[in-house]
């Protein structure tokens, strides 16, 4: 996200190439790209296939699974949004499931605000000291992509409900809320803790076509 530093866009590169990623996207990078060659190393031609959008919802578009790290976790309970999961969590699930994942890392400053949060699945984040718990953006992507490239996926387990499938079950869900009259100070918090509980699942076609189902069938009986 608005990459500000040409340095870590180079070391995300060289990264990346690593672990026998090549899918790199840019939103709306401060960074000058050609500085950024310096440190991507013998994986420049990574930054030449690099995909620049204006935003994260373009960067979202076609993608199943949408992942958001950070390093400022929740003080309690309270703060659903920011519930997380450790790398290793992610990578077993997502060895599981084929699909579309975006993984998506904030600015180098501020990292992710809440409403970019708010638009992914979940969230991931790396066990660190709570004294200094920040880590350069490029570091955080070696360690989950090392995470990623350690259970690899030749062999997913099951199809992956895509990003169209779960809207319809927070859709739904959110129908059911509004007619059993849930206070509105409740509702958006009910619906992401069912979104938190799809993403970190990484539900399966088939859940969630019959959960959608029995959904829909409640939806119609309250109707």
């Amino acid at each position: 996200m608005e990459s500000e530093t040409a340095e870590n866009v180079g070391f995300i590169a060289r990264t990346m190439k690593n672990f026998g990623f090549s899918e790199l996207w840019l939103v709306s990078p401060k960074a000058d790209l050609r500085d950024a060659k310096r440190t991507a190393m013998h994986s420049a031609e990574m930054l030449e296939r690099a995909t620049i959008v204006p935003s994260l919802r373009d960067a979202l578009a076609d993608t199943d699974f949408r992942v958001a790290t950070t390093a400022t976790r929740p003080r309690s309970e309270a703060n659903i949004k920011r519930t997380f999961i450790t790398p290793k969590e992610f990578a077993l699930r997502w060895s599981e499931t084929d699909g579309i994942t975006a993984l998506i890392f904030g600015r180098e400053g501020n990292g992710l605000m809440n409403d970019e949060i708010d638009m992914c699945d979940f969230v991931v984040s790396i066990p660190t000291s709570q004294d200094y718990p920040e880590m350069n953006v490029s570091h955080s992507v070696a360690i989950i992509l090392y995470e990623l490239f350690n259970v690899g996926t030749k062999h997913p387990l099951r199809k992956g409900a895509d990003a169209e499938l779960k809207m319809y079950i927070a859709e739904t869900f959110s129908q059911i809320l509004d007619r059993v009259d849930m206070p509105i100070h409740r509702r958006s918090m009910s619906s992401r803790v069912l979104r938190n509980l799809l993403g970190r699942s990484y539900v399966s076609r088939r859940e969630a076509t019959i959960l959608l189902g029995v959904l829909r069938r409640i939806n119609s009986k309250l109707q």
